[in-house]
């Protein structure tokens, strides 16, 4: 299979104390260099360049977070956000 990709794959889950949501978003074969990414409380957008291809997308988020304590990380081609969920 190709390492490229047409679109982000994001999955979405809650913690088990549902305090934080975690997104995952999958980016085979994309460099972290080419990959902006904004998060605010209820949705993240996306923007990233690969190959001769660009991408650029808003995703909602199924609940209100605190996007300025997110947490990012990037791996293996995957970006990794955790943020505390609002009471």
């Amino acid at each position: 299979m190709d390492k490229s990709i047409e679109y982000p794959y994001v999955y979405e889950y809650s913690d088990e104390a549902n305090k934080t949501l975690n997104l995952e978003i999958s980016l085979p074969g994309v460099k972290k260099k080419n990959v902006e990414l904004k998060i605010n409380e209820k949705s993240f957008s996306i923007k990233l360049r690969h190959k001769k291809k660009k991408y650029r997308g808003t995703y909602p988020i199924f609940c209100a977070v605190d996007a300025n304590k997110a947490i990012y990380r990037y791996e293996k081609g995957k970006i990794k956000i955790s943020a505390p969920k609002w009471s």
